[in-house]
């Protein structure tokens, strides 16, 4: 296991890409920035803040809506402020007219695919070799401009189709695969994203191993992004990735958000740090902080503004 793992909370953009309208009155850019700056005050590094998501999709992503908390937000030193990016040209053209490249606020671009058609296709409406040939189009635009990218291989443990009673399965090869064409690209780190917690620990364990032992050796960290049908399942898969020797982590404050091509809730922040931690694995996190934090917002704010479907 690592000594050290870094935590990335992923809630404000996870949460503001499932808020319908009635929601922003709740979910405004002011309490997005004061989600930000407790997660910056608990000690994270990175957090993903943002998507350029059409609005049509997600109208808490809108210009009006993500505009002034970006803005207000700024450039925290120290702080990796990451914007996920959907594979299309027209949704790394928003990137760049929020102001979000190196020129400016210098955000991270984060893309993402998913490990086969029948989940590409439900989440982004686009084969993967379609999404794959819009991300080798953006990814050298984005790094050419200095600006870092990270990547997502979303649904790399499997996906459970709608009215299915079986989900289709990934090889590991073909996983690594894909994250070794998102390193070639650039991406300075890949993250399995396990869309709907189908894995078992040991699945998970053996994945995650074979993924990173198999893509030696490429010098980008591999992450893992846990979705949960209960939320000690999930911290079990946090504790068989770091197993495997996993030392990046997402997680979303409070468990909020989801899918709407069928993931149960995110894994939640606070629980993924203290497993890390009674394992002996320093996060550089504050727990009093951190777990005040959650409390707050999950109870009061974004608990029932969150997409939890089961």
């Amino acid at each position: 296991m690592p000594r050290i793992a870094s935590v990335r909370d992923v809630a404000l953009r996870e949460l503001g890409q499932n808020v319908r309208p009635p929601g922003l009155a709740v979910f405004t850019p002011g309490a997005r920035l004061e989600m930000a700056r407790g997660l910056i005050a608990a000690g994270f590094r990175s957090i993903e803040v943002a998507s350029t998501a059409s609005p049509r999709v997600a109208p808490a992503m809108a210009d009006d809506q993500v505009g002034p908390f970006i803005s207000a937000l700024g450039r925290p030193e120290g702080v990796e402020l990451v914007t996920l990016v959907p594979p299309s040209p027209s949704c790394y053209r928003r990137f760049i007219d929020l102001g979000l490249g190196p020129q400016e606020l210098g955000h991270t671009m984060g893309v993402f695919l998913s490990a086969m058609d029948e989940h590409n296709i439900a989440n982004l409406r686009s084969t993967v070799a379609e999404s794959l040939s819009a991300i080798r189009s953006i990814v050298p635009q984005a790094i050419r401009c200095g600006t870092r990218v990270i990547g997502t291989v979303s649904a790399a443990f499997g996906f459970l189709p709608r009215g299915a009673s079986h989900p289709i399965e990934v090889a590991p090869h073909r996983v690594r695969e894909l994250v070794l064409t998102l390193v070639d690209l650039g991406a300075s780190s890949v993250t399995l994203s396990d869309l709907q917690g189908l894995a078992s620990p040991e699945e998970t364990e053996d994945m995650l191993g074979e993924v990173v032992s198999g893509s030696e050796p490429s010098p980008v960290p591999i992450g893992y992004h846990p979705h949960h049908r209960s939320v000690d399942a999930a911290l079990a898969n946090v504790e068989a990735a770091a197993r495997a020797g996993v030392a990046l982590f997402d997680g979303s404050l409070g468990a909020v958000g989801g899918c709407v091509t069928g993931a149960p809730g995110n894994a939640p922040t606070e629980g993924i740090v203290e497993r890390l931690e009674r394992l002996g694995i320093s996060t550089g996190l504050d727990w009093t902080k951190l777990g005040a934090l959650a409390v707050v917002f999950d109870r009061e704010v974004y608990g029932p503004l969150s997409v939890r479907e089961e």
